[in-house]
């Protein structure tokens, strides 16, 4: 046979084997902090990669609401939609609730910059499975832009979960941009009444302690100074930031 036939055929057949049979190839590891894919009480809705990062949607067999607790008044006892669970790496999460009442959303931390402000034109960093989109838009923002980094969310969400999640990303006052949020931001001219950043952060490298290392540009003195600047008077900058016991903090 010729050399470069084998040069050719050889990686072919080792990308068609990964593209096909990666999972049983490679199967994921279970880590500090992420999600066994294993774990009988788990049903996976779907599986999509970008150049980011694996996406999984999940959710429990027994229908839950857990997915967004960790964010909602522990006196609450109202409705709570169903919701799905966004996982990047298996690690780092976000919530997609089940469209329907929206009660509970007023007793979410992340409702809390709505009580100072009506009808905000808001910027949303990191719209994920879109509870800040419904928070805004429940409590009347008039226009809302999000950006988001990783292009297989935005996917599920205008695709696959865009029914369930009651069409967010598709509701014409939202604008929602592919892009790195800082960058996106500090490029714009446009201001906002409200600047929101929930939990953009990853439980998965928290515990891990990643951040003893690396630091996450979104919260640098430098990133703070750019939401200020595009905030109009009397504007509200809201950021909820993760502990490793997956409790808010802001």
């Amino acid at each position: 046979p010729r050399p470069w036939l084998h040069t050719l055929v050889l990686p072919a057949v080792a990308l068609v084997a990964l593209a096909g049979w990666s999972e049983v190839l490679t199967p994921p590891l279970v880590g500090p902090m992420k999600i066994d894919l294993a774990d009988p009480i788990l049903a996976r809705e779907s599986t999509r990669w970008d150049p980011l990062a694996r996406v999984d949607v999940l959710r429990t067999r027994t229908l839950s609401a857990g997915a967004y607790d960790y964010l909602v008044d522990a006196g609450y006892t109202g409705p709570r939609p169903y919701s799905m669970e966004m996982f990047l790496d298996l690690g780092a999460s976000t919530p997609i609730l089940e469209a329907g009442s929206d009660a509970v959303l007023d007793a979410t931390i992340i409702a809390a910059p709505y009580a100072l402000l009506d009808r905000p034109a808001v910027m949303i960093i990191g719209p994920g499975g879109g509870i800040d989109l419904r928070t805004a838009l429940a409590h009347g923002a008039r226009r809302v832009e999000a950006v988001e980094v990783n292009r297989a969310v935005i996917d599920n969400m205008r695709g696959q979960f865009s029914s369930y999640s009651g069409g967010l990303y598709a509701d014409p006052r939202v604008e929602v941009h592919a892009d790195e949020a800082r960058s996106f931001i500090r490029r714009s001219s446009d201001r906002y009444d409200l600047i929101v950043m929930t939990v953009v952060d990853s439980y998965a490298a928290l515990a891990s302690g990643a951040y003893a290392l690396t630091e996450t540009y979104l919260y640098t003195e430098e990133a703070l100074t750019d939401y200020l600047a595009h905030l109009r008077p009397g504007g509200v900058l809201a950021i909820v930031a993760a502990t490793t016991e997956r409790s808010p903090s802001s």
